[in-house]
């Protein structure tokens, strides 16, 4: 029989795989724990206020901007609002929902740009700043002679010295008044590995603004809230009435062909037409497949989830339009996670079982 590893031997071994690991941590503040941080690399970071107050600006909603259909597809192209190193008129701007800075917002951007005049190894790509946080990216052209992460937090804490100035006065600390915390601890970064990947994140960075308008003029689409729905209980974002529909369970089997996915694709979109709402956990291939076949032809959908809601969860984007047009119902059987963990075969069992009985309890029958 192995020897079992003491505990100095095991965090050894954990630590020669893992050379930059530092322990288990929130979803939110986790570093890469194979990257040295002080490579060149283009990092995208999110760093938000403390309590999530919103002291930045506020959200400008242009007349006429609506939340009931696809702005992008409608012509609508997504600027940035508050970017480094771009120019955009604000002819082009106002068509599109933006971020109106506070003077602690100005603050800000005027100390994201210093990093690169402190820092000459590093060129800011893009910033946006939302009324409770802050996307940016930077770019690392040469070897840095520390981690980035140690960068970030000088300008968390030269941010908070200036907030602090900004409220209390210059010589707050003089005359005893308490630091104020400006920021959360930590932040969340990412690794930019590819220029797809790069060009996915400038557009989520820039695009935050019109997202944001979207879930405020749907606001009721998009708040977590909790029922019970034949005989399970669920949190759920979405539109609630779409269970009073004709629902009809959509499972494929994961030995389908190509050719049977097409045939299924064709006779869901024909039900679909008709006025079928289908309800799918979107496990098997097949069902990944077709689900997204009625979704992009604009149908609606109600999706049973594996992972359940976070205290700030927002829709992907991609589904954010669905969501505020009505047209999707996310449920969620079980509680939130950060781990990326494999669904077992014990789950995609229940939530077909679910999705069988939702479809049997509720909605309009013939």
């Amino acid at each position: 029989m192995a020897k079992k590893k003491t505990p100095e031997e095991f965090v050894k071994q954990r630590s020669d795989h893992k050379k930059y690991a530092k322990g288990s941590k929130p979803s939110m503040h986790r570093r890469c724990d194979i990257h040295d941080y002080k490579d060149k690399a283009t990092y995208m970071f999110t760093i938000c206020l403390n309590e999530r107050r919103h002291l930045f600006g506020k959200l400008v909603i242009p007349h006429g901007f609506s939340a009931s259909f696809d702005n992008r597809k409608a012509g609508h192209e997504v600027l940035p609002t508050s970017p480094v190193g771009h120019q955009t008129s604000v002819e082009k701007r106002e068509k599109l929902p933006y971020i109106q800075l506070s003077a602690v917002g100005e603050m800000i951007k005027s100390q994201w740009e210093e990093i690169p005049l402190e820092y000459s190894q590093i060129d800011n790509v893009a910033l946006q700043i939302m009324p409770d946080h802050i996307h940016g990216m930077l770019q690392v052209r040469a070897q840095l002679p520390m981690p980035i992460g140690k960068i970030i937090g000088r300008f968390k804490f030269l941010t908070t010295r200036k907030y602090n100035q900004l409220i209390n006065g210059p010589d707050f600390k003089e005359r005893g008044c308490s630091v104020l915390q400006l920021w959360e601890n930590g932040f969340a970064d990412s690794i930019v590995t590819s220029d797809e990947r790069r060009k996915t994140l400038l557009h989520y960075i820039y695009d935050n603004p019109r997202r944001l308008a979207i879930k405020l003029l749907s606001q009721d689409f998009f708040h977590v809230k909790q029922a019970e729905i034949a005989g399970y209980s669920f949190h759920y974002v979405g539109n609630f009435n779409l269970l009073n529909g004709r629902l009809i369970q959509l499972q494929c089997s994961r030995r389908m062909g190509e050719s049977d996915i097409e045939k299924e694709i064709t006779k869901c979109v024909v039900q679909a037409m008709q006025g079928a709402v289908f309800v799918t956990p979107c496990i098997s291939a097949g069902e990944k497949v077709v689900t997204r076949n009625l979704f992009d032809s604009g149908f609606s959908l109600i999706v049973l989830l594996e992972n359940g809601f976070s205290e700030f969860y927002k829709p992907p984007a991609a589904y954010l339009e669905a969501c505020a047009m009505g047209k999707i119902l996310f449920l969620a059987p079980w509680g939130h996670h950060n781990e990326k963990r494999p669904i077992t075969r014990e789950q995609c069992l229940a939530l077909n079982q679910m999705a069988a009985d939702i479809c049997r309890l509720c909605g309009l029958h013939s």
